[in-house]
This record gives structure tokens, sequence and C-alpha cells, in this order.
């Protein structure tokens, strides 16, 4: 799942959140800024295992969520890695989103389903 909300030339906030087949969970959540790629989110400390450095590019009417070389692995567990998760558009919900969705233990156990719930408040 990826939420956008504020999507411009400026800041955006956005959460993403996937689950492999292996069953194992990445989630970031966060705010990105505009970079040459897209929009680049930086966390956690430079010279620590928390880095994350997470890039939303988009691909024609799609989004693509990438992470860079040996980073987010502190947003992943047993050993998954962000690897250009692809968003088309035949997955994408044109609703506005709540900012309780952007919290991030709602979007981390928010089923696609459930996105009604979060529209327009």
């Amino acid at each position: 799942m990826l939420a956008i909300k504020g999507e411009s030339q400026q800041v955006i906030r956005f959460g993403f959140s996937m689950w492999t087949p292996e069953g194992s969970h990445c989630g970031v959540t966060g705010t990105a800024t505009p970079s040459q790629a897209g929009w680049t989110h930086t966390s956690g400390s430079e010279a620590g295992a928390d880095l994350c450095v997470l890039t939303l590019s988009r691909m024609g009417d799609g989004y693509r969520v990438s992470a860079a070389p040996g980073t987010c692995a502190s947003a992943c567990g047993a050993r998954a890695t962000i690897d250009g998760v692809t968003f088309p558009p035949t997955s994408q919900v044109q609703n506005a989103v709540s900012g309780r969705l952007f919290e991030p233990e709602t979007l981390f156990n928010t089923d696609c389903s459930m996105l009604e719930q979060f529209a327009g408040e």
C-alpha cells in the first residue's frame, strides 16, 4: 500500500506498507522532498543501521518505491528489502485520506479494502 497526501512540487506526506510472499513486512511513513528522481525520504542516522533512504518516483500514471542499496533494513523484517515496488494506475484509489492513516500503527495494520474508512476525514 502506498498513500500520498499533498503531492506537489513541495514536501509530500506518505505511508508505504508491504508484505512479502514469505510473510515479512516493510513499512515506512514520513515526508519526502522533491529530488531529481521524484521525491526522497531520508530518516535515521547516516552512520547507523537505521538509515533509510527511500525514493518515490512517477512511472507514467503510477508510482515506484525503491530504497537506496544497503538502507531501510530497519524498516523491514526477516531480510526483506524494498527493491522497486511498483503501483500501476489500476491499483490506485483516488480518495482523500486522513492524517490518521499515516500513523505507522494504523497504516501497517490496514487492509486495502478498509481504505474507505479514511476517506474525507
